[in-house]
């Protein structure tokens, strides 16, 4: 790696470590959305191939909770979409690109895979006007 490159890499973690993803939802989204507002949120942090920060937002229906996943932008594997739904109505997420990271919105309840993306997207664009401030 050359010097910029190692600026821009250090650029881009600063940025995405001044994120926190406990902040970019608030009770009320909750409500408005999921029917219910959190009670707790749990933020981690994982390191690995990739750092993520997470936060859990649990709910007082635990099957409702909500995992939200915040992601450095490196690749974007889902082609020209700005997002994509993976998985099935038990275990799903929808990710959506922002400027510099990737969101990751896991979204719990018994909907089927039609309203738990509608839900998904909701709290997505919530997040990501918070992202913009």
């Amino acid at each position: 790696m050359n010097g910029k490159q190692v600026s821009c890499q250090v650029l881009v973690l600063a940025l995405f470590a001044a994120v926190n993803p406990c902040r970019l939802l608030t009770r009320s989204d909750f409500r408005a959305v999921q029917g219910e507002a959190y009670v707790e949120a749990v933020r981690t942090l994982h390191s690995g191939g990739e750092d993520v920060e997470q936060c859990l937002f649990r709910l007082p229906t635990a099957s409702k909770s909500v995992t939200l996943e915040i992601t450095p932008r490196k690749t974007w594997p889902f082609g020209d979409g700005k997002s994509k739904w993976t998985g099935n109505r038990a275990n799903g997420a929808l990710y959506v690109l922002a400027p510099s990271t990737v969101l990751r919105i896991s979204v719990g309840g018994a909907e089927d895979v039609e309203a738990k993306t509608a839900r998904a997207k909701e709290l997505a664009r919530r997040a990501m006007r918070r992202m913009a401030r």
